[in-house]
């Protein structure tokens, strides 16, 4: 599994975010792609 995550801060703007990708196998041989994104702080609704 490999995963980044990033941050972008821009306080004048009050913007506060956060990406994350993560790549998994999957069940056949295959990869998934896994993409997240939203306000930092906000717990992640699944």
């Amino acid at each position: 599994m490999t995963r980044i995550y990033l941050e972008r801060h821009e306080s004048d703007r009050n913007m506060h975010r956060f990406y994350q990708l993560i790549v998994t196998p999957g069940l056949f041989g295959d990869w998934s792609l896994v993409r997240e994104w939203g306000r930092v702080g906000v717990r992640i609704r699944t």
